[in-house]
């Protein structure tokens, strides 16, 4: 994944923030799952990881109200 950097001196708002996460995480996970071969323990192991992320960032929106 790329390290995006987010300048919050823009005052871009959390939920849009969490939302960028999201899409950039989802975007990670879909790209190791690309490979049109079975995954490495270690891959499924980030893919899980992963989703677990992106469930407590919607957890976080829908607390933020989006």
């Amino acid at each position: 994944m790329s390290e995006a950097r987010y300048d919050t001196a823009t005052n871009e708002s959390a939920e849009n923030l969490l939302q960028r996460a999201v899409e950039s995480l989802r975007q990670e996970s879909a790209s190791i799952q690309v490979k049109m071969q079975a995954l490495t323990e270690e891959e499924k192991a980030r893919v899980k990881k992963i989703e677990a992320a992106v469930q407590l960032i919607d957890q976080a929106l829908a607390e933020l109200g989006g």
